[in-house]
């Protein structure tokens, strides 16, 4: 993406009209002052642009970076050193051979990192990072075990942060198109993220309205950007959906019209992944997962809390033609009422207490 690119969808950007979500109102005239600025974008995941986008940069951050041009420092502190460096051997251990098929972090908008040298390569380690390599490690190998790869067409994200993962997934499954619902800011974020780490990518961005084409398979792209309040003009089918951290973030009748939306249009044996707070409550609504509106016609490949962050829980879930023996409604009964606390909290650098402080709507 060049200088004149982003100019012509940071105007289309400006233009466009949608209601917003009360966690998500967080687009301020300073946010638009500063990404007005293409330069900006050089150190997106240091100055506050990518706050509320990216674990491990804390949401209360974001305003005063913003406003006031800060910017984090890129080296970690030997409290933090010691941390991920335990949670990469940690992750290796996990993945085993598997860890050469993933990409890891991109130095594409300066992000925090640390050098690490592993199987004769340099890595930049990142937290937020780690994340999606755990992320993309095990939609890789399940993608992998449950279908024919060469079938699988289409693959769907909502609420795709920065674009990391999408990036690290497009290279595992290069033919597969690969669709990302988000906010119309964030869209722009993602298509600076996606297109300088991948410049041989034809990336559509639906910003611009101009592309009339309403069936997704007829548009053709290797990765298609949809603004939310646009995605029901679309004709989709999809045979993964991947969902980080975002639906409990969604009003409620969002969260159900999302829901309701995937099981109508995912392929028959198509898998969900998502990974959610058990209950989110920096929002009005306060979803749990508990609550979430699933139909009972899920298979449950994966149900557990998440590596590391035992206050999220991750779940694959498999389309199914039948309702099976334990449904996921069933499942669902047992889970928080409340939020758990996270752990393993980097005590060092951030305490429990200072931790859930946060975790309150203002």
């Amino acid at each position: 993406m060049n200088l004149e690119e982003y100019n012509f969808y940071l105007e289309k950007l400006k233009n466009i009209d949608y209601s917003t979500q009360d966690h998500w109102d967080i687009f301020s005239s300073k946010y638009y002052d500063k990404i007005s600025d293409f330069d900006c974008m050089k150190s997106f995941r240091t100055n506050g642009i990518s706050n509320m986008l990216e674990t491990a940069l804390p949401s209360q951050d974001r305003e005063p970076l913003i406003e006031n041009n800060g910017s984090y420092d890129i080296d970690y502190s030997a409290y933090e050193i010691e941390e991920i460096k335990k949670r990469f051997s940690e992750l290796k251990i996990m993945m085993g051979d598997d860890i050469s098929k993933i990409e890891f972090n991109s130095a594409v908008g300066n992000p925090r990192r640390l050098k690490q040298e592993y199987d004769g390569k340099e890595c930049l380690l990142n937290f937020d990072d780690l994340y999606h390599a755990y992320a993309a490690w095990q939609l890789e190998r399940f993608i992998c075990n449950l279908f024919d790869t060469s079938q699988v067409k289409n693959i769907l994200e909502i609420g795709a942060g920065y674009g990391n993962l999408a990036h690290k997934i497009k290279i595992i499954f290069k033919k597969s198109k690969y669709i990302i619902i988000d906010l119309p800011e964030v869209l722009l974020i993602q298509h600076y993220y996606l297109s300088k780490n991948n410049p041989s990518y034809k990336i559509v961005n639906l910003l611009d309205t101009n592309n009339v084409n309403t069936n997704v398979d007829k548009i053709d792209c290797d990765i298609l950007l949809v603004p939310f309040h646009l995605y029901k003009n679309y004709q989709f089918n999809f045979d993964v959906v991947i969902n980080n951290r975002s639906f409990g973030e969604m009003p409620k009748e969002t969260l159900t019209d999302y829901i309701d939306w995937i099981q109508k249009n995912i392929s028959l044996n198509g898998i969900l992944y998502t990974v959610n707070r058990y209950v989110f409550t920096k929002s009005l609504d306060k979803n749990k997962i508990r609550d979430y509106p699933f139909d009972n016609f899920w298979n449950v490949i994966i149900s557990q809390p998440q590596w590391l962050q035992t206050h999220l829980h991750e779940f694959i879930l498999q389309r199914t033609s039948h309702e099976p023996n334990i449904s996921l409604e069933f499942l669902l009964k047992s889970f928080p009422i409340s939020t758990p606390p996270p752990g393993p909290i980097m005590q060092k650098i951030q305490t429990q207490a200072e931790w859930l402080r946060h975790q309150n709507i203002k």
